[in-house]
Order: C-alpha cells, then sequence, then structure tokens
C-alpha cells in the first residue's frame, strides 16, 4: 500500500470514530481537538489542533470552527478493536477521494432511493430517539439534579462513551452523574 492510500485510510478510521455518536450536532474544531488529545489520548493538543485546520483545508472536513463534519463523499472506515491512529507527519494530509453519490442515486430505481417522506419537523431528533432508548427517567433526573440540559447530559454521555470505549449509554450517564457527584442509588433504581 502506497504511504499516501495508508494516510487516507487513517484519516477514514480517525473520522469514522469521532463522529460516530456525533452527526448532526453542533461539533467544532476545538471539540474534535479535545477528543483526540485529552479525551482519546492519541495526540497532544497542538497536534490536535493542526490536524483539524489540515483535515479542514484538505477537504476531509467542512464547517467553521463552531460546527464540523465529514465532508458530503468522503467514506469512512470502521477500524478494528484496539486501532490507533497512525498518521505521522501532519504536514502531508493527503486530500480525499471523494465518492460521488448522485451518480449512484441516478442509477437506481426511485423505490429504491431512500427517502423521508415525514416532515422536517416530525423526524425524531438523535437526542429523542437517545432518550426513549435509556429512558427519560434517568435522562431528566440527571438533568434536573446537575443543573445539566437534557441535551448537555445526553452529548457528555455520548462522549464518554468514545473516550470509554464499548459501554452501554445508561453505564455512561452513572459515570456523569458519579462525576457531577449526584446520589447514586437513585440513578441506579432509575436504570434497573
Amino acid at each position: 500500500m502506497e504511504k499516501q492510500d495508508f494516510i487516507r485510510e487513517e484519516i477514514s478510521k480517525l473520522l469514522y470514530v469521532s463522529f460516530q455518536d456525533v452527526r448532526g450536532e453542533n461539533f467544532g474544531g476545538s471539540d474534535l481537538a479535545r477528543l483526540w488529545s485529552l479525551d482519546l489520548q492519541w495526540l497532544s493538543p497542538k497536534e490536535s489542533s493542526v490536524l483539524v485546520e489540515r483535515l479542514c483545508s484538505t477537504g476531509w472536513l467542512v464547517g467553521d470552527d463552531e460546527s464540523l463534519d465529514i465532508s458530503p463523499g468522503v467514506e469512512t472506515i470502521s477500524p478494528t478493536l484496539g486501532w490507533r491512529p497512525l498518521i505521522g507527519d501532519l504536514g502531508k494530509i493527503p486530500e480525499p477521494i471523494i465518492i460521488l453519490r448522485e451518480k449512484k442515486m441516478e442509477n437506481t430505481l426511485p423505490s429504491q432511493r431512500r427517502t423521508s417522506t415525514m416532515a422536517p419537523s416530525l423526524i425524531p431528533s438523535s437526542e429523542n430517539i437517545q432518550k426513549k432508548k435509556i429512558g427519560p427517567e434517568i435522562v431528566s433526573h440527571v438533568s434536573k439534579s446537575s443543573g445539566l440540559s437534557e441535551e448537555e447530559v445526553i452529548r457528555r454521555a455520548n462522549r464518554k462513551r468514545r473516550a470509554l470505549g464499548p459501554i452501554s449509554m445508561p453505564i455512561a450517564i452513572c459515570l456523569l452523574a458519579r462525576e457531577q457527584g449526584l446520589e447514586m442509588s437513585t440513578i441506579v433504581e432509575l436504570i434497573d
């Protein structure tokens, strides 16, 4: 495998891990740099900031500092268990290979295309979906007891899941509650 192809593959894996639970949320450059340096401890804070800038300038990421996302057409790759990025020289980031999705859509029959017939306001948000999966009681309790909004509770729990690996959302919320100094017996009862 050529070095440029290897770096592209590593970046694709890095973006898959980084944006796995935050698609559609406000996730800026500083959040991404903090994830790589403090949460996952893969890079130093300076290297993380430089990498965010390079990925934006080479076309891997789009948006602004407040809200970044993976560029349309950039394919991400699910890494194997225990993977760590091996990007190397941050000054030599290759441009991504963009896959045009429009052509794929033109070649499919209308019945094969995935479109939503729901009005945008009726499509459930990712926070509401996650809140239903873990139970609204625990999210509401941690939110009221800690003074955080429900969206912030879910966002921080998702961040813990990304940092710690394969843990369930209720456990991530328990860790957040413990971090906030909340009484754990009530929270454990709500999970049961």
